[in-house]
């Protein structure tokens, strides 16, 4: 405004127009709508149905106190809602649960207003929608395959066997108001109509316990029809429904623990045309059916595809199927329920083009896509020939500059014998494509996956293209952050290759050798993927996977969907305790960070049923059998490790039980989590620890989280006498390096957490980086014949990143995001750091800066979020906010803290922090 005050002459102007910016200034805004976790989705549960949305805001502690939510079936009936209305709510609440169940089928619209702490309203949001799925008793379509024979000993499961075409032609008479396409496909599915593919989607459905639940997708497919004849054409591949019988390991074969059968199809396309009627066109015998050029196809060992086998334009009208064969009702036909997929489907991601890095002699030629990945690769030829392309995948180089592909081999088959009658004697990625004999071609494996950075090929024409597709569940990405120490920045790029390699509709342990949804690599990440990523509706479903897959006991599984895999656990079939321990570990995070209150109440008997079975086994409060603290370079005793993880899952199921009123048990389990930590300590603790020579990193932080203050604090020095005589060194695990990286920065030693997090010598990350890794590795030593170079378990420290460099922590009592803690850690040389976490609220930000010898922090907070800020500081008096002293700034409260520290709560709002640093801190001097 002072613009237009130029003289004392325009006061009573700027007065009016100060005063009219005021009355015109934006309130409190309800944005980013979303049904159960997605914008205006498709095929959305009649019920229940849950609405949310966050708030901007442009003043500080600004706080909704009430909403009001309208929805109808058209945008024009908002005014006079004909679905539900809820009046307004007093609520700081930013979700309601629609009270109703609601139609099938139906478009949904809806908005959202809200009132601010001086009971001020806003407008209403813009519009969102979303639109139901079929109901159980909706589907009109049977399941069906291709009725060819089945194998009948294992070895025929490697011969010959094409992915089915299924088609169907159909006409539309009347005009059209919408079309949509129903649809799963087991395993994998891809549907055209009309010579056009349905949907971007890849690897769909995402796998799950087909006897238990099986996702549709539901597509809209109106711009593909026409007036008068239509075709619908649908290829399925083997997937998860029909994996090959490998013995993996020797011992492991999938068939017997999944349920199988042959690749089978359901599809439903209804036609809703402008008078009201439907069409309907559903999978059924009269559909017809045709082998296809996909002549082999496996998830682990790859895709043989023979152009020459391809029908052109099958899909369309204009082809004549008078020589297919019908369908048959399926075989083996899943008994699990249909389930509209809420998860995030699988999309190609990102394009890395393929260096051609050396032609051999022979003329196969050696491919580098510059980093890790998951996926598979283009081919893009200028010319065909007779000769077959075949592309081998790898993680490594050999010495003479061929492809190793050790690393990645299917269950470590790698030998006669070990995987089975008719499994290769080495059990590779390899994909392979036969050309017709007319021109250029371009191809990419349909039904596959591979984790690879290096492909050798051979059969190729002269220039020809090689691109990698990235493959992944398409979570949004929730983070942005960078800092000055150049080699965090490449190593949180390392953690999120890794995580990104391993979300292919399970978070897996490897993309290529396993790629099983094991509980020990969710539970050591959840936090730093839920920090990296929107991980509501992804884990949510993993949720279910779990529960899909416990033993009759209740006994929780060490992988889900379970795959036979049982090692060290407990029950029949049930799982080490610190991987099954990712049922209600995730539960809690997904109510810390997505207020998934909800899905507890559906859960917790789940959890609860489990919980009672390890009591039962253990009823003198110690856990003698888990896998224990996995690749360790210096084990920990397996029962100190697996009563530490029962001592966690007390707590977890305590604050689950007070999330849903459930008091009584809140109280059992208080009683029983402080009952093993007694009885950890009389097992595993003496105190005497300055000889301790059989102690561990891991074992001293499991001392810290389980005994009392007193105690804790010898077990504390021991770990920082014991690291620092390592020079950062660790001999953790997976479970250790997580629980040392918080113990060290819960209690005021960041200094060598960051040293443990940048170590460059073996063990540690720095030594990963300086070894050329671009994931993270299965092992803290470099392998090249046996251990994935892939695996997301030591990620924990993209959390430690995060929280302590980036400054931005989401407690464990918020919920959906509404606390968090911007905590900034002065460490090592790092001078800067700029973090942005997107919560559900909406964004948190803090940027951090040494000038001189002051820190300056720039904050952001939403509407709906209250935030404690702890900054190091020297004098806590000396410190300002928005250039005023920071205890009489606006919206700024100063809080207790501990010496070094000023900590103060402040609610929504940017605000500018500056305060000296504590004595021998960096400073800028010091680092340039």
């Amino acid at each position: 405004m002072t613009s237009l005050c130029r003289s004392a002459a325009t006061t009573p102007l700027c007065i009016t127009i100060v005063c009219l910016a005021c009355q015109l200034a934006p309130a409190m805004e309800a944005v980013d709508l979303q049904c159960d976790r997605r914008a205006d989705p498709l095929g959305v549960a009649p019920s229940p149905v849950v609405l949310s949305w966050s708030l901007e805001s442009s003043e500080r502690r600004s706080e909704q106190t009430a909403f009001e939510v309208q929805v109808a079936t058209s945008p024009d009936r908002l005014a006079t809602p004909d679905v539900w209305a809820s009046g307004r709510e007093d609520s700081p609440a930013q979700h309601v649960v629609v009270p109703k169940r609601l139609e099938p089928r139906t478009p949904h619209y809806w908005r959202v207003r809200v009132w601010d702490e001086t009971d001020k309203p806003s407008q209403w949001s813009a519009v969102a929608k979303w639109e139901t799925s079929l109901a159980p008793t909706d589907w009109e379509a049977q399941w069906i395959d291709d009725g060819r024979p089945r194998p009948q000993h294992d070895a025929e499961y490697y011969e010959e066997s094409p992915a089915p075409l299924f088609r169907k032609a159909f006409k539309v008479e009347k005009p059209v108001r919408h079309a949509r396409l129903y649809v799963a496909g087991l395993g994998y599915y891809e549907a055209r109509l009309n010579g056009r593919r349905i949907g971007d989607e890849h690897h769909a459905p995402a796998w799950t316990d087909y006897d238990k639940r099986v996702l549709y997708a539901t597509h809209e497919v109106t711009q593909l029809l026409a007036q008068g004849e239509n075709a619908i054409g649908i290829e399925v591949g083997a997937g998860w429904r029909d994996p090959l019988p490998l013995r993996m390991w020797g011992r492991i074969n999938l068939r017997e623990s999944l349920a199988v059968g042959p690749p089978c199809l359901i599809a439903q396309l209804e036609v809703t045309h402008t008078d009201g009627s439907r069409t309907v066109i559903a999978t059924g015998p009269e559909w017809r059916t045709h082998p296809g050029p996909v002549v082999r196809n496996s998830v682990y060992l790859g895709e043989e595809y023979d152009a020459r086998r391809e029908l052109s334009g099958w899909t369309t009208p204009e082809y004549g199927d008078a020589n297919w064969r019908h369908a048959i009702a399926a075989r083996d036909q899943p008994k699990g329920k249909l389930v509209p997929q809420s998860a995030p489907p699988i999309r190609v991601v990102d394009r890395l083009p393929g260096v051609l890095l050396k032609t051999l002699p022979d003329g196969t030629r050696v491919y580098d896509f510059g980093r890790n990945f998951t996926g598979v690769v283009e081919v893009d030829s200028p010319s065909s020939g007779e000769e077959q392309v075949r592309l081998l995948h790898g993680e490594l180089l050999d010495d003479d500059g061929r492809v190793n592909p050790l690393t990645s081999v299917v269950g470590q088959i790698k030998q006669p014998g070990v995987g089975g009658p008719g499994a290769p004697d080495v059990a590779v990625q390899l994909d392979s494509y036969t050309p017709a004999k007319d021109g250029a071609w371009s191809w990419a494996p349909r039904f596959t996956f591979h984790g690879f950075r290096y492909v050798e090929a051979t059969g190729l024409a002269d220039d020809s293209r090689l691109t990698g597709l990235a493959l992944r569940s398409d979570v949004a990405s929730a983070i942005e952050f960078a800092c000055s120490d150049e080699r965090l920045n490449q190593l949180q790029q390392v953690c999120r290759n890794t995580f990104e390699s391993n979300l292919v509709g399970v978070q897996s342990d490897c993309p290529h050798r396993e790629k099983f949804g094991y509980g020990g690599d969710i539970a050591v990440t959840a936090d730093a993927m839920c920090l990296n990523y929107d991980m509501a509706t992804f884990y949510t479903k993993a949720v279910e996977d779990l529960a899909d897959a416990r033993r009759p006991d209740g006994a929780l599984t060490e992988t889900a969907p379970f795959v036979g895999v049982a090692d060290a656990g407990l029950g029949d079939g049930g799982g080490p305790i610190g991987w099954a321990l990712a049922h209600p570990l995730l539960l809690d995070r997904l109510h810390r960070y997505y207020g998934a209150e909800r899905l507890i109440e559906e859960q917790y008997a789940v959890a609860e049923k489990w919980l009672a079975l390890v009591g039962r086994l253990a009823p003198d409060h110690l856990v003698r059998v888990e896998i224990g603290d996995h690749e360790a370079i210096t084990p920990t005793p397996v029962a100190l490790m697996a009563t530490a993880h029962y001592h966690e899952s007390a707590v977890l199921m305590q604050r689950l039980a007070k999330v849903i009123g459930r008091d009584d048990d809140a109280a059992r389990y208080a009683e029983l989590e402080q009952h093993i930590r007694e009885a950890w300590r009389a097992e595993f603790y003496t105190g005497e620890l300055n000889n301790k020579s059989d102690w561990t990193q891991t074992t001293s932080c499991a001392a810290v989280r389980l005994l009392g203050a007193g105690d804790a604090d010898g077990a504390l020095a021991w770990l920082e006498r014991d690291l620092s005589a390592r020079e950062g060194r660790l001999t953790t695990g997976i479970f250790g390096a997580s629980w040392l990286l918080e113990t060290l920065t819960r209690h005021g030693r960041n200094d060598l957490a960051y040293l443990a997090a940048t170590q460059r010598e073996f063990p540690g990350w720095g030594h990963m980086l300086d070894s050329g890794a671009t994931t993270l590795w299965e092992h803290w030593a470099f392998s090249d014949n046996t251990f994935s170079h892939n695996h997301p378990m030591f990620g924990s420290v993209s959390q430690w990143m995060i929280e302590r460099v980036g400054g931005i922590a989401v407690p464990p009592d918020a919920v959906a995001g509404d606390r968090v803690e911007i905590a900034p850690s002065v460490v090592g040389p790092i001078r800067w750091a700029k973090t942005t976490y997107r919560s559900p609220r909406g964004p948190v930000r803090c940027d951090w800066l040494i000038e001189g010898e002051s820190l300056r922090l720039e904050v952001d907070v939403p509407p709906g979020v209250e935030a404690r800020v702890t900054i190091p500081t020297a004098e806590r008096t000396r410190f300002t906010e928005s250039d005023l002293p920071a205890d009489r700034s606006n919206g700024v409260e100063l809080l207790p803290s501990a010496d070094g520290t000023a900590a103060f709560a402040v609610g929504s709002g940017s605000y500018l922090f500056v305060a000296p640093l504590p004595i021998g801190s960096t400073s800028a001097a010091a680092v340039d």
